[in-house]
């Protein structure tokens, strides 16, 4: 298991020289060998590694309250969820004896990062992706499963323009909650991943103007001023970009309109 202390190291390369990741096992006894990974990012509580076509998330340390549980991979695992990588299969560290004993680290689907901007995402692709979302989030919310740490660094846009979120391990299955909670909880949550996902990236947009990045920001907020969770972002997207051939194009437009 990854120790805390050898996270920054880690991050900077400098740990591969002198220290040997586990092996990991799963329920089957399959093992995957510590070889076998290539390293591709790490974040406060978690290292991601290459696996064939696969993701593999290995946690820093046991036990952690944050981490993925059994009960959320478990309710998780047969739902067809189109825009948010699941858990596959869980693993243990493999310490001194070769079995599954405990979640140390699980396996996902692999998605490429692309360099574009979800801006210059064809119109179409672009509210299939928010479409898509909303639908994970209505079939989470049937299943009793509350969407947690939903932002911006926890998200993907791949080679394909399809958008992912990507961070699962605070999901959990809520029981002090009803259905209809539940899913207004999901809402807020996923419409305010929107709402500051188009904000960060007109901060980013540097054919705008100051006044024209003004009104830009004042149209997304119009959007989202109604109570949060009842906003049907994908409506509210579609009548703004449904004449564009990409986000960034109607914000462009809004220059020849002043």
């Amino acid at each position: 298991m990854l120790r805390a202390r050898d996270k920054k190291r880690l991050i900077e390369g400098s740990l591969f020289s002198d220290y040997e990741n586990s092996d990991y096992i799963n329920k089957e006894g399959n093992i995957i060998k510590a070889h076998e990974l290539s390293f591709l990012g790490a974040g406060e509580n978690s290292s991601v590694w290459k696996y064939k076509n696969n993701a593999f998330k290995i946690f820093f340390a046991k036990c952690l309250p944050w981490a993925l549980t059994i009960e959320t991979y478990e309710r998780m695992k047969c739902l067809p969820l189109k825009r948010t990588l699941k858990a596959k299969d869980v693993y243990s560290e493999v310490i001194n004896q070769s079995k599954y004993s405990s979640l140390d680290a699980y396996m996902m689907d692999f998605q490429r990062k692309n360099n574009k901007s979800l801006l210059e995402c064809p119109t179409q692709k672009f509210l299939e992706n928010i479409k898509l979302l909303e639908k994970d989030c209505q079939m989470l919310s049937e299943n009793a499963l509350t969407m947690e740490d939903i932002k911006i660094e926890n998200s993907i846009l791949n080679n394909s323009f399809e958008l992912y979120l990507s961070d699962i391990d605070m999901y959990q299955v809520t029981y002090n909650l009803t259905e209809s909670g539940i899913l207004y909880k999901n809402k807020v949550e996923l419409n305010y991943f929107f709402k500051e996902y188009i904000l960060a990236l007109l901060e980013n947009l540097e054919e705008l103007k100051l006044e024209e990045y003004a009104v830009a920001v004042s149209k997304i907020h119009e959007i989202f001023e109604t109570p949060i969770a009842f906003v049907a972002a994908s409506e509210s997207f579609e009548k703004l970009f449904s004449k564009y051939e990409c986000p960034k194009e109607y914000f462009l437009s809004l220059r020849q309109k002043r």
